[in-house]
């Protein structure tokens, strides 16, 4: 679905769905108008030149509320990357980590640690690591039975670290669990466990830890290797959860990679523009309630996508994977809540990456 430089199984599966429906057919209390929203695509990102700020040549020193930019970055696997919002720094804090590919960093609440997705033996587990690289330690298993876990989020409290599960059943079925994992006991809870033949992805906490806004992808039969039929975009109620939640978005528009406005009033996500639409996903917001559904950017317009929106602390601007048409590559971009031009969210050029997470700020 648009950015490349690693993704776990599941995404490579829905990218699949997404391709298959496709052939077959400055306050965020009100999301900005579509007027606002028509933006323009980095020359970058156009013409698929995405620049990487040179690694640094001495140990990199990650200072206590220094601002930092956490993602994935393809360099031969993927690879859980920092660089500074001005684009210096660029560097991995996690080379030490044994495993495959690292995927979808999230930060502690009070930026001193990373939790993250690492491929290891034929499955995925989640593992932390101090923001200096420091204390890397194995947070959550997959034992057998476990396909993989995915989309790790760290809760408001820094308590637990909410994240999804797939299973496979003594019949091959799916069975898709919303669980979280106590980060000093490693003691694991499941929230919720998701209806026969569907699973959970791309959970994130409201910023008040009372609401979960996630995917639920439902596959067209039970087995785990069934094709995906759709993609809904949901919130899960965490005091009564439901395995359906309350749905947002779905209608084949295959929502994804959602985040919360800081003070909870909007979410901010992925979908393409409707369904089967041969155009790239844009990035949209939309009320928690369901209202006011309004898109952001307009890159699919012009064969490109908008990706893996982070909502900046301030509430004024996203910084999200933007391709360009015809690019090889996804740059890490930045646009105005209100829409506009798309600039790099790494200084002066567009540093290639997915999933950003911007450092929590003091």
């Amino acid at each position: 679905m648009g950015p490349i430089g690693g993704t776990s199984p599941w995404r490579m599966v829905v990218s699949l769905g997404v391709l298959i429906a496709i052939a077959a057919c400055s306050s965020t209390a009100t999301p900005p108008s579509d007027a606002a929203s028509r933006v323009t695509a980095p020359s970058a990102a156009r013409s698929g030149e995405s620049s990487a700020a040179p690694d640094s040549t001495e140990a990199e020193v990650v200072l206590a509320g220094e601002p930092w930019i956490a993602f994935q970055q393809f360099t031969g696997k993927s690879t859980v990357m920092l660089v500074r919002p001005d684009g210096s720094g660029l560097h991995s804090p996690t080379a030490d980590v044994p495993g495959g590919d690292q995927t979808n960093p999230d930060w502690s609440p009070d930026g001193s640690r990373l939790v993250f997705v690492v491929a290891a033996g034929g499955s995925e587990v989640l593992w932390v690591v101090n923001a200096d690289g420091s204390g890397a330690r194995l947070l959550a298993d997959c034992p057998k039975g476990c396909l993989w876990v995915d989309d790790p989020d760290w809760s408001p409290d820094g308590r637990t670290v909410l994240f999804s599960r797939v299973s496979e059943g003594a019949d091959g079925a799916a069975i898709g669990t919303l669980e979280q994992v106590d980060v000093e006991s490693g003691a694991v809870s499941v929230l919720v466990q998701a209806a026969a033949g569907h699973f959970y992805a791309g959970q994130r906490w409201s910023p008040d830890g009372t609401s979960i806004v996630l995917e639920i992808v439902a596959l067209a039969g039970a087995p785990i290797d069934s094709d995906v039929e759709s993609v809904s975009l949901a919130i899960i109620d965490v005091a009564s959860p439901t395995t359906a939640g309350r749905e947002l978005l779905g209608n084949g528009r295959f929502p994804e990679t959602a985040s919360w406005a800081p003070d909870g009033s909007g979410i901010i996500f992925a979908a393409l523009e409707q369904a089967g639409s041969l155009s790239g996903t844009d990035l949209y917001a939309i009320r928690p309630d369901g209202s006011g559904l309004r898109r952001l950017t307009k890159l699919g317009e012009d064969g490109g996508s908008a990706t893996h929106p982070e909502v900046t602390a301030g509430g004024t601007s996203i910084v999200f994977v933007a391709t360009g048409s015809g690019a090889e590559e996804s740059g890490l971009g930045q646009v105005s809540i209100e829409g506009g031009e798309i600039t790099p969210a790494t200084g002066s050029e567009f540093i290639d990456g997915v999933h950003p997470r911007m450092r929590p700020q003091p």
